[in-house]
């Protein structure tokens, strides 16, 4: 029996690492409805400030989908520190099992029983049928509408998946775009009297663009930069080629992550 227990123990499926509101391990999935709950969900807990996110695995065997789920929620800690105002859908596809793991915040909002419902309601009689993308988009609709009603903090700041994925490849090309233009134009704006101004204004541009001014900060930054550094070979590219794109992506590179919300094991689970 303990050697029977500390081969399952070896055997645990590793944790995914969290990437984005959905992480879809079985592709199940099409990226246009990857796309489509990742939009929803952003939106909510841009407004709402709760996370909610969707794992869907091939199996959790040798654990049972509680387990499992538990690992997860700890690991991956969605939902606002303090608020612990996360969610996470859980679709283990090979074994016909689904859970929704639910923060400690949310337990009034969302008690075992409204959980259980959901499940046994709207998400499994889709799975039965084979509608996966459907099950999943209104079973997370239902906990957004439940989440919805509950008396939560505002929310004061941009949350951290703000800045997912989709906007990774936005705030790379503008980079890029900025320091093209740039360092063609440097010689010129190097000698107007306005120089500063036009700094700003990019600035203020990228302040905007991403809803943040820590991103205003860093477009002043860069182009400070690049307009009064010195070049040996005195072509723009230096810039580009040197420093400027890795630079650029690092900071689109911080991701998606859990605002460091707590789980208890609240929720619920079902088979089809």
């Amino acid at each position: 029996m303990l050697i029977a227990t500390i081969n399952a123990y070896a055997q645990i499926q590793p944790l995914p690492k969290l990437d984005g509101l959905v992480t879809d391990l079985t592709a199940t999935l099409s990226d246009l409805q990857i796309n489509a709950l990742e939009s929803d969900l952003a939106s909510f807990e841009a407004e709402k400030g709760s996370q909610v996110v969707v794992l869907i695995v091939s199996t959790t065997d040798p654990e049972t989908i509680e387990m499992y789920g538990i690992r997860v929620a700890e690991a991956w800690q969605i939902g606002r520190t303090g608020i612990d105002d996360g969610v996470i859908l859980l679709i283990a596809k090979n074994d016909r099992k689904v859970r929704i793991e639910v923060g400690y915040g949310l337990e009034g909002a969302i008690p075992d029983a409204y959980a259980k419902r959901i499940i046994e309601n709207i998400i499994i009689p889709n799975f039965r049928q084979g509608q996966f993308y459907n099950g999943i988009a209104n079973g997370a609709g239902a906990i957004m509408s439940l989440i919805d009603g509950e008396e939560l903090p505002e929310v004061t700041q941009a949350p951290p998946s703000a800045l997912g994925i989709k906007n990774k490849s936005i705030f790379i090309t503008l980079i890029i775009l900025g320091v093209v233009i740039l360092s063609i134009l440097k010689a010129f704006i190097k000698k107007s009297k306005f120089k500063w101004a036009i700094i700003s204004v990019f600035g203020v541009l990228a302040g905007l663009i991403f809803g943040s001014w820590i991103f205003g900060g860093i477009g002043f930054g860069i182009s400070s930069f690049i307009l009064f550094s010195s070049s040996s070979t005195g072509r723009g590219g230096r810039y580009y080629g040197g420093g400027f794109y890795r630079g650029g992506s690092s900071y689109a590179g911080g991701g998606f992550s859990g605002g460091g919300g707590s789980f208890g094991g609240g929720g619920a689970s079902g088979g089809w």
